[in-house]
């Protein structure tokens, strides 16, 4: 069975922002303070297969920091973290209400692909806070009793 050709004249072209507050509704707030990041940013609207819904990709040189995913009233955000941003996730690196979705995420040779349905502030706080491990998952730990930095072993 063939699949149908999809119609050219419909979503041949990203949406434009007015579409997007649209469907965004309450949430489009939250997509501006997550997608419009610092200096250094790119966005980039995306289709990935014809049928698919488009996505802004979101990068800082060539590190994909994540994908906002319009929906109605929401968005959905995804982070992949890779090997050791999980570790550190899980570790304590983001808040405990994350660490389910972080276990239950799909993994792939690029990481685990972590989706959070952003509708407000506090849901951009966690992607945030995903976004941050991805970029560093490595954060020495400190010496409670000096306050320096550890690295590696302790020497006795």
């Amino acid at each position: 069975m063939r699949k149908a050709k999809a119609d050219p004249a419909v979503d041949s072209r990203p949406p434009s922002a007015r579409e997007v507050a649209t469907q965004l509704g309450r949430s489009h707030a939250a997509f501006v303070a997550l997608t419009q990041r610092g200096s250094g940013v790119t966005r980039e609207w995306k289709r990935y297969t014809r049928t698919s819904p488009w996505t802004l990709k979101v990068s800082q040189g060539d590190r994909t920091l994540l994908y906002a995913t319009p929906k109605a009233d929401a968005f959905e955000a995804t982070v992949i973290l890779g090997e050791r941003a999980t570790e550190a996730a899980l570790g304590g690196r983001v808040s405990k209400r994350l660490h389910a979705s972080i276990r239950a995420a799909k993994s792939y040779v690029e990481g685990r692909v972590v989706r959070v349905t952003v509708r407000g502030q506090a849901d951009v706080a966690a992607v945030e806070e995903l976004v941050a491990v991805k970029l560093k998952p490595t954060s020495g730990t400190t010496d409670a009793s000096s306050g320096k930095r550890r690295c590696g072993s302790t020497r006795g």
